[in-house]
């Protein structure tokens, strides 16, 4: 027998997520790519950046999707959640444009389906939830679909 009332799903996909606002400076940059030891000069504010395809300093494109895992973006599931132990479960993300120094960054995720499924310890509740990244021209930058499991 299942845990995942069709009620509780219901209340999940309902929940709303703040939107985060991201104001990119080259500071943001060139820490996030120090941080995962990239060392492309597109990355930094360099000559390298400004003579390269872009013209400037750009956002190293794992940056989106790190961004996505800090804790603060996820709203409370419901009290009643039976289970809650957390684990990733994969995420695919689409890069379109590069982000760039001085972009304003807007997160929008939503949760798109939650699913169970059997597993060796008992239950699993599966959340998919997109997550879409706009700049301030209102053209999309990425894009990624994420799995939370819950057990």
């Amino acid at each position: 027998m299942g845990v995942l009332t069709e009620d509780l799903k219901k209340r999940i996909l309902a929940i709303k997520f703040d939107r985060l606002v991201i104001h990119v400076d080259r500071t943001f940059i060139t820490n996030f790519a120090k941080a995962v030891e990239d060392p492309n000069p597109l990355y930094y504010p360099c000559e390298g950046a400004r003579s390269g395809p872009y013209g400037e300093q750009i956002v190293p494109p794992g940056m989106l999707h790190a961004r996505n895992m800090m804790p603060e973006i996820f709203p409370e599931l419901p009290a009643d959640m039976p289970v809650k132990n957390k684990l990733d479960g994969g995420t695919d993300v689409e890069y379109y444009i590069p982000i760039r120094y001085g972009d304003t960054i807007f997160v929008d995720t939503r949760y798109i389906d939650v699913f169970e499924k059997p597993g060796a310890t008992g239950p699993m509740i599966f959340t998919q939830y997109v997550t879409e990244w706009t700049n301030q021209h209102g053209e999309i930058v990425g894009k990624s679909t994420s799995v939370m499991i819950r057990r």
